[in-house]
């Protein structure tokens, strides 16, 4: 788990991610910072904005790679919710999160 920060700017339809303080299921807490940015893509059927960023970085000395897919929720886009596939050091994960303005 990571506290993850979105930035959107839907004028120029782009998304940038950065995840900060990590900590596993045994409450282990890690160094490290993982980012990335990546275009708002629009769907054709119900013009929800959807996001797919790649992040990257270090989590704990380990290079680690974070791919996300989601959706913007709300009327006014305040939230994002969606899935991640990772590796961290060599070991995959998946799972989801949730971000709220």
């Amino acid at each position: 788990m990571g506290q993850l920060t979105l930035t959107a700017n839907f004028a120029s339809d782009t998304v940038s991610g950065t995840v900060t303080n990590f900590v596993d299921e045994n409450e282990v807490t890690y160094t490290g910072t993982i980012s990335g940015s990546t275009g708002i893509v629009r769907n054709f059927v119900s013009d929800q904005a959807e996001i797919v960023p790649t992040l990257a970085g270090d989590i704990g000395g380990f290079a680690s790679n974070v791919a996300l897919g989601g959706v913007f929720a709300g009327p006014n886009a305040e939230g994002a919710a969606g899935l991640v596939l990772g590796d961290i050091g060599g070991e995959s994960f998946n799972g989801t999160f949730v971000a709220e303005q």
